[in-house]
C-alpha cells in the first residue's frame, strides 16, 4: 500500500459559530497543556482535566481542558518525550542543545487512529462535530490518523491515508535527460531547453512586514497583519509547487532523468546566492 498525506481543508462557510470557538478552543487548551508540561519538566507525567495557567501578572490560575481530546492530550505529551529524547541525543554526540521552550501559539494538533471520520465530503471531528471539507475525493481506502492545522487561510486536515499500489506502468520510452542546477539560469536540461524558477516576493510582502516591525507585539492589529503576511507566504508557497509540478510534468516522457545531488543548502549560505534560492523552486524539484 501506498502510504500518503492529503491535505482537506474545512469550508469556512459550513462552521457555526460555536464550533469555530471550540477550533480556536482546541489549540488553545494545545497551547496551556504544553507549557504546563514543560514548566513542570516531568514528560511522562499524566495530566489531569486541569492545567495551571501562568497569568501576565505573574499569578497562576487553574482551567479546564475541555474541547482537546484526551487522546490527543496523549498525543502531544508523546510528541514532548520525542523532543526530549531527540535532544538527549544530540547532547551525547556533543552537540550544544538547550531546553525545550514555551510555546506562545500552538497551531498543531493530531487525532489517533479511528478518531476523525470521513464520509463523502464530510468531516466527523471529535467534540467539534460534523462539518464539510473540500478534497475529500482525493484520500485512500484507509485513513490512519488526522492532523488539525491552524493557518492563515483557515483550517486544515492532514489525513494520512493507505491507497493499493496501482499496477506498474510501462516505462516511458523517450531519451534519457540530465539536469544541471544553477545559480543564473535554475535548471539547465541536456537538450538545451533552461528553466527559470524564481517566485520573487510582492513589494505588500515588504511593506506589511515593515508595518509588523512598528507595532505593538500582542496588540490587534499586530496579529491582523501577521496574518496577513502568512497569507502571502502560503500564496508564494503554492506557486512554487506549481512551479516545480510545471517542470516535472515535462520530464514525464523521458525514460530516465539524472541530475546531481547539489547541496542547495550550502549555495544559499554564499553571499550573494541566498535569496536566489530562497525565491526558487529548485528544491522543490529535487524533492
Amino acid at each position: 500500500q501506498d502510504l500518503r498525506v492529503r491535505e482537506l481543508k474545512l469550508v469556512d462557510a459550513s462552521l457555526s459559530e460555536k464550533q469555530k470557538e471550540k477550533l480556536e478552543r482546541t489549540f488553545l487548551e494545545a497551547k496551556w497543556l504544553r507549557n504546563s508540561i514543560v514548566a513542570k519538566g516531568v514528560f511522562d507525567w499524566k495530566p489531569a482535566d486541569g492545567v495551571w495557567v501562568k497569568l501576565p501578572d505573574g499569578s497562576l490560575e487553574e482551567r479546564q481542558l475541555t474541547t482537546l481530546h484526551s487522546q490527543s492530550r496523549q498525543k502531544l505529551q508523546q510528541q514532548l518525550q520525542a523532543n526530549v529524547k531527540t535532544l538527549a541525543s544530540a547532547k551525547v554526540a556533543g552537540r550544544g542543545v538547550g531546553a525545550i521552550r514555551f510555546a506562545s501559539r500552538v497551531s498543531s494538533v493530531e487525532w489517533p487512529t479511528g478518531a476523525v471520520k470521513i464520509r463523502g465530503n464530510k468531516a466527523f471531528l471529535p467534540k467539534i462535530g460534523s462539518v464539510r471539507v473540500r478534497g475529500a475525493d482525493q484520500l485512500g481506502d484507509e485513513i490512519a490518523n488526522a492532523r488539525l492545522v491552524r493557518r492563515a487561510s483557515g483550517y486544515y486536515l492532514l489525513v494520512t491515508s493507505l491507497t493499493a499500489k496501482p499496477e506498474v506502468e510501462e516505462l516511458p520510452e523517450g531519451e534519457p535527460v540530465g539536469l544541471d542546477f544553477g545559480i543564473k539560469t535554475h535548471i539547465t536540461v541536456s537538450d538545451g531547453r533552461e528553466w527559470n524558477l524564481s517566485v520573487e516576493e510582492p513589494e505588500r510582502l515588504r511593506r506589511l512586514q515593515r508595518k509588523l516591525s512598528r507595532q505593538v507585539k500582542g496588540s490587534n492589529n499586530h496579529e491582523k497583519t501577521r496574518l496577513k503576511i502568512q497569507r502571502l507566504y502560503e500564496r508564494l508557497d503554492h506557486l512554487k509547487d506549481e512551479a516545480a509540478n510545471q517542470f516535472a510534468a515535462s520530464l514525464k516522457d523521458h525514460s530516465l532523468v539524472a541530475f546531481q545531488d547539489e547541496n542547495l543548502r550550502g549555495w544559499k549560505a554564499q553571499r550573494g546566492f541566498g535569496r536566489t534560492i530562497q525565491h526558487s523552486a529548485m528544491g522543490r524539484v529535487k524533492t
